[in-house]
């Protein structure tokens, strides 16, 4: 194994590890010391990949962005179908942003945000944006086959993540409720569904998903 891998798998289970550090024990209770303990080896290691907790803190934003957008990409929804492939790709998101897990890891950034403005920069650089980046594709390709009608893809991309993050991910965020059920998600995904189509589907799609709200 070269220094190379050695130092990236490292690096990895630095951030591994107080990621849920952070979660379970707040961003402000956590040390170095304590993640350096916890992992193993000596704080020089430690503090020659990171610097300082806040660059620790804004990698693992960065590599807990990556996973998920990693995960909701990694499927291939049915092509023939808008309406099905959009309700899946919703319910897929939002199931990802109503986990535990996530949410608190959330609640974990908003706390430390106004503390840390770069924070809420980098939630935004790793998150909003490399979300849109990754999913625009995707959105060219549906209007390349015609099951979107011709729109700005990154806009489109946009559009619908947010669709996705609005409603039962803000209630879990707030402890509105503390859980989900299978039956809620599919309701909710339905609904960004009728919301995306239309707006970006093509003409046909759009009066038809817009009948749907009226039944």
């Amino acid at each position: 194994m070269t220094d190379r891998v050695k130092r990236d798998d490292r690096r990895e289970q630095i951030i591994a590890v107080a990621r849920q550090a952070f979660i379970r024990d707040g961003y402000a209770a956590t040390s170095m010391s304590k993640i350096s303990e916890e992992v193993g080896g000596s704080k020089r290691t430690l503090y020659s990949l990171f610097p300082s907790k806040q660059d620790l803190l804004i990698a693992v934003v960065d590599a807990e962005s990556a996973r998920l957008f990693d995960e909701l990409y990694n499927f291939t929804p049915p092509v023939s179908d808008p309406r099905t492939a959009v309700a899946l790709f919703a319910q897929r998101f939002i199931s990802m942003l109503i986990s535990d897990d996530l949410v608190e890891f959330e609640r974990m950034i908003i706390a430390e945000s106004k503390r840390i403005p770069q924070l809420g920069q980098a939630l935004n650089e790793f998150g909003v944006k490399r979300g849109i980046e990754r999913l625009a594709p995707l959105v060219v390709l549906a209007v390349e086959k015609g099951l979107l009608g011709r729109c700005n893809p990154r806009h489109a991309a946009e559009f619908l993540l947010d669709l996705c993050a609005c409603h039962l991910p803000r209630l879990r965020l707030w402890n509105v409720i503390e859980a989900t059920t299978p039956d809620l998600i599919e309701k909710d995904a339905y609904r960004v569904m009728i919301a995306f189509l239309s707006v970006y589907g093509t003409d046909e799609v759009a009066r038809e998903v817009r009948h749907l709200v009226r039944t």
